[in-house]
């Protein structure tokens, strides 16, 4: 038997980091959306445990530590991507929940889907490759997430689903800087302005509110970004970085960009 399953991907617009000892009560807080985009995963009972990422035999922590914390029996598990790992769309997120739910399936071990949910989230807390992503793949639309020490509580904002644009210029390192002190300060002071620019959300004024975001963290610093999101709002649109990639995400088309949009459903299994 072959279970398969899908979970969308996930772009920040900004975000606030909160620490505890417990990887369960970690996070964040922000804004953030699922994508349509994402990844696939198929799972199978197999003589020793095997992962393997677009179409190459890999390690993977995040997925690893995962499918431990669900069971200790052997499985071949594949995942496919449809957008890079690494560059801003919550990939070690999204690879490793629907990893989770194909297990899951095939196994019969019945974890709700909030379960495994709350195991992903753990396994990105202690591989330092997320603190928020599985919250908007796990729910599905776009998300305020306010809750601290509820990882999965988010109210979903009434905006307008339009098509968006996306273009990849270079992978960030997560774990670099969620775990820097000094980024943290910044990241929570520009997060806590960002919370309260909130009035009637659109995705313009959101995306607006995470350009602010990226500039006044850091973030935002490479000159071929900087340009590209200058020449979307020339012409009218909106657009930032994703959090946190060498990534843009545009309510316009701008050179080198492709469409994607926000999926209204989260995680599932596929038949």
């Amino acid at each position: 038997m072959i279970a398969r399953a899908f979970s969308p991907g996930n772009i920040t617009l900004f975000f606030g980091i909160y620490n505890d000892e417990n990887p369960l009560k970690s996070g964040s807080i922000g804004v953030s959306f699922a994508t349509t985009k994402g990844a696939f995963a198929t799972a199978q009972q197999a003589e020793h445990k095997q992962l393997i990422i677009n179409d190459k035999e890999a390690k993977f922590p995040t997925v690893e530590t995962a499918i431990q914390l669900l069971t200790d029996q052997p499985v071949k598990i594949e995942i496919k991507t449809e957008l890079p790992i690494g560059h801003g769309y919550s990939m070690s997120a999204s690879c490793t929940l629907a990893a989770l739910l194909a297990t899951n399936q095939v196994l019969n071990i019945n974890k709700t889907k909030k379960q495994l949910a709350l195991i992903a989230h753990q396994s990105e807390v202690i591989n330092n490759t997320g603190l928020g992503s599985i919250t908007a793949e796990y729910l599905g639309g776009i998300l305020s997430r306010r809750a601290r020490a509820e990882p999965l509580e988010a109210k979903e904002l009434n905006v307008e689903h339009k098509v968006l644009y996306y273009r990849t210029l270079g992978p960030i390192l997560t774990k670099e800087v969620i775990t820097n002190p000094e980024m943290k300060t910044r990241i929570n002071l520009a997060c806590s302005k960002a919370i309260k620019g909130i009035s009637t959300p659109s995705l313009e004024q959101l995306f607006h509110l995470g350009k602010t975001f990226a500039l006044e963290t850091g973030l935002l610093q490479d000159p071929e970004l900087i340009q590209l999101i200058e020449q979307v709002e020339s012409e009218g649109g909106a657009a930032t970085m994703n959090m946190v990639g060498k990534s843009i995400i545009a309510t316009k088309p701008f050179p080198g960009s492709a469409p994607i949009q926000i999926a209204k459903q989260g995680a599932t299994l596929l038949t």
